[in-house]
């Protein structure tokens, strides 16, 4: 229970204090998905212990303990990926950034498959990519791009807690397409 908590409480008998998360300014306008919850508050302004989980609840980037972004590419991928920004605006993002993709020494764009299909694996920045990987090839996305197959998806940052997955054809639809 923080003081801040606690001396909203003392304004509030017989109330509610919300916990507002950390993403967004504690005395300002909040979407209902940036509220944790809510602290019943008894009638002389003491927490009482009664919590009211909300529902419509989403964690943030900085909830989650996210790395602070390297660049607007990083930002909108954390917003994206925790459902506080737009697939579009990630998109728009990438569009206009070097991407790093690991690779194999060739000139080939090394496509991947799991169980939801095929996808090559690009990556923001070139520390994150795994170190097992012995070639990184930084790229324009637009140009990366040109090279991907249309029935494929990419992966942003995989194995990071902000990683999303679109399909190329999405990427092809919003953009400027081969």
């Amino acid at each position: 229970m923080t003081p801040a908590l606690r001396k909203a409480a003392a304004e509030q008998p017989g109330g509610w204090v919300y916990v507002i998360d950390p993403f967004f300014p504690q005395d300002g306008n909040v979407p209902p998905y940036g509220i944790e919850g809510a602290w019943k508050v008894d009638d002389e302004g003491k927490i009482s212990g009664e919590f009211q989980r909300n529902a419509k609840y989403r964690p943030s980037p900085v909830k989650l303990g996210m790395p602070k972004p390297g660049d607007d590419t990083e930002r909108q991928l954390q917003l994206a990926a925790t459902g506080y920004g737009t697939e579009e605006s990630l998109m728009n993002a990438l569009r206009s950034s070097d991407v790093y993709i690991p690779g194999d020494g060739t000139v080939e764009t090394v496509v991947y498959s799991d169980s939801r299909g095929d996808f090559v694996a690009l990556y923001t920045r070139p520390e994150i990519v795994p170190e097992n990987y012995r070639f990184v090839e930084r790229v324009p996305f637009e140009t990366l791009l040109q090279r991907l197959p249309d029935d494929a998806s990419v992966v942003v940052n995989p194995g990071t807690p902000s990683s999303v997955r679109i399909p190329v054809a999405a990427l092809m639809e919003g953009g400027t397409g081969r």
